[in-house]
């Protein structure tokens, strides 16, 4: 984990880059828009940080900045985070000897039910048919079942060889597609619209990615993450202080997954 000096060096080559702040100026108590740094140079910000310390900032950690001393506090905050998250432990694994092991006892265990049911059914079918003075000669001799042709099907024959029967399809079993609605669609700049909508192979609690295209560009990540409820539907706010037409997409980072793209206009 860095120290704040660290840091703060690391903050300094990043606002040279995005508002040409000279280093001499970053001290924690600078303000930000003294140093020039408005709405739209803290989207860059944020994102050079994410880049340069390998997490992503919430709409709400961007919103609170107002010195260099915030900046600080919000990388310590998310580094310590990530140390203090546990590791996954993974799942015993079992070497092919105990694996057939196991096999072979289930096996026994099986076969000892199977012969204890087929004993137990045998005795009591044989102390029925004592009891009630049947044998085997007063049996009735043991026809070829007729097996019925199942509700909804045809016998095939010569002359509707060619008819054959399609189970029906519902809707029900159809897969839920994944979705993105922004609202509204057409704001000032600065103004918060809201991304909402489907991604049914993330997974639920996931944080995923915001992309954001400019001009009809490449995408890129922007400095805002959503997280997917159970149902896989997921909602956030965001703004942009520049006027444009912007595209935006969600991506999840486990199954690499997105959502159709949505146009917002900002400064129509």
């Amino acid at each position: 984990m860095s120290t704040p000096a660290e840091i703060r060096e690391q903050l300094a080559e990043i606002l040279g880059k995005v508002a040409d702040v000279p280093s001499e100026s970053i001290r924690d108590t600078a303000i930000l828009k003294d140093l020039g740094v408005d709405s739209v140079a803290s989207v860059e910000l944020a994102e050079g940080i994410g880049r340069e310390f390998d997490f992503r900032l919430s709409d709400e950690t961007v919103n609170e900045w107002r010195t260099v001393g915030d900046l600080v506090r919000s990388v310590q905050r998310e580094q310590t985070a990530r140390a203090n998250r546990p590791e996954p432990i993974a799942p015993p694994t079992l070497t092919d000897e105990e694996r057939n092991g196991a096999f072979k006892q289930l096996a026994i265990f099986f076969a000892l039910i199977g012969a204890g049911l087929g004993i137990a059914i045998g005795v009591g079918a044989a102390a029925l048919l004592a009891s009630s003075g049947i044998d085997g000669g007063s049996l009735p001799p043991i026809s070829t079942p007729v097996i019925p042709t199942p509700l909804g099907t045809a016998t095939a024959t010569d002359s509707d060889a060619d008819n054959e029967f399609t189970p029906p399809t519902f809707r029900g079993d159809e897969p839920t597609a994944a979705s993105l609605k922004a609202t509204p669609t057409d704001v000032a700049p600065g103004e918060r619209f809201e991304l909402s909508g489907t991604l049914p192979d993330a997974n639920a609690g996931e944080r995923l990615r915001i992309e954001m295209s400019d001009d009809g560009g490449a995408w890129d990540d922007f400095p805002v993450t959503a997280s997917t409820q159970p149902d896989g539907k997921f909602r956030t706010q965001i703004y942009i202080s520049a006027a444009g037409d912007y595209r935006f997409r969600v991506r999840s980072q486990s199954s690499d997954a997105t959502t159709p793209a949505v146009t917002v206009r900002i400064g129509g």
